[in-house]
């Protein structure tokens, strides 16, 4: 009897770490297609001939602000100083596709942005775009 009650209870465990593993893959290419869709949209709305810089360029940019915030604290310095950069809202939407491609984890730029900086920072960062003329907030 013992041992049937162990062997159920080893049953249970697997099943229900394979519904746990399944959930979290599934929420992952769930992740993956709405990112893609995303990039695909902003691909649309942006108009190559107005971007300030070759399209790897912001790449580099890209990858500054992940390292900015990847890992413990935030660099927020390293932030404004690319959102500085940015010059028409083209810029803006090719710097959150190449931030999607940099980033592994199919969060948005936004996302990111939201989750390491305080509201007062996005606050600044908005005005950063306002003084620049770009009509776009996170």
């Amino acid at each position: 009897m013992k041992k049937e009650i162990f062997t159920y209870g080893i049953i249970i465990l697997i099943v229900v770490a394979l519904i746990l593993l399944s959930s979290h893959w599934v929420k992952k290419l769930a992740a993956r297609y709405r990112e893609k869709q995303t990039n695909k949209d902003l691909n649309g709305r942006i108009n190559k001939k107005n971007l300030s810089y070759g399209e790897s360029q912001y790449t580099v940019f890209a990858k500054a602000l992940f390292s900015a915030m990847d890992g413990i604290g935030t660099d927020t310095d390293s932030i404004m100083d690319v959102f500085k950069k940015m010059k028409n809202i083209d810029d803006i939407l090719m710097l959150q596709v190449a931030f999607s491609e940099v980033e592994d984890e199919n969060d948005s730029l936004t996302e990111w942005l939201h989750d390491d900086l305080s509201s007062g920072e996005i606050k600044q960062l908005n005005n950063i775009l306002a003084e620049r003329g770009i009509i776009y907030s996170f």
